[in-house]
């Protein structure tokens, strides 16, 4: 979306100044389907007229910033915390921006969850790494805690990480999901859990994998 297809990640750039890749998100899309997990949301891929179709339907604040760069295409970087700014500028070629489309979750008040911190989280810092990135017992301290302590929900995040790895993501999937481990709040009898146990199928596929 911010740029073409085959640009790569620069060596000395950080995981976290890097920029989702449009194509990628589809790709873990399917998958996520062909691993038969059925977590991630659906994705897919559409050229976007940004004139039309996004600062015609946009509110006044993201229409004030649309630009047209020296190239004489048609950019925006609407309002947010980071890189929403003319030098992090998302464009068209003129007005036409190849995209990725997903699935939103539901807002809370639909779609009611609880959140839990992934201990293997990123630092997403420069100057500071991560408690597993200088110390071994992560795990073994990990087990004893709520609510890895029983249960599959480790083997679900052990899951999750293990498809971050077919993917070659650095941060993890969809941020905003990997950063935290959703569950809906239903009833205990009826959880459903956005991460599924990884089943002996999967772990026969990886298997094979890692010996070829």
């Amino acid at each position: 979306m911010r740029g073409p297809r085959d640009q790569e990640t620069l060596p000395d750039h950080f995981y976290f100044v890097d920029f989702e890749r449009h194509n990628s998100e589809i790709a873990a899309f399917h998958l996520d389907r062909i691993l038969a997990f059925h977590r991630v949301p659906p994705t897919v891929g559409r050229h976007i007229n940004l004139t039309g179709e996004i600062k015609r339907l946009g509110d006044t604040n993201l229409r004030k910033t649309f630009f047209l760069s020296p190239a004489n295409n048609v950019c925006f970087h609407g309002s947010c915390s980071y890189y929403c700014d003319t030098s992090h500028a998302v464009c068209g070629r003129p007005v036409l921006l190849e995209a990725s489309l997903a699935a939103f979750l539901p807002p809370e008040r639909i779609a009611p969850r609880k959140t839990w911190r992934n201990p293997w989280k990123r630092s997403y810092s420069k100057h500071r790494k991560a408690y597993w990135e200088s110390f071994s017992d992560l795990c073994e301290r990990v087990q004893e805690k709520e609510p890895y302590h029983s249960g599959r929900r480790l083997l679900d995040v052990i899951d999750m990480h293990v498809f971050d790895f077919l993917t070659g993501e650095q941060s993890y999937l969809s941020r905003a999901l990997r950063k935290r481990d959703l569950m809906h709040e239903r009833k205990v009898s009826s959880q459903i859990r956005l991460f599924r146990k990884i089943r002996d199928d999967t772990f026969r596929f990886y298997d094979i994998f890692c010996q070829n």
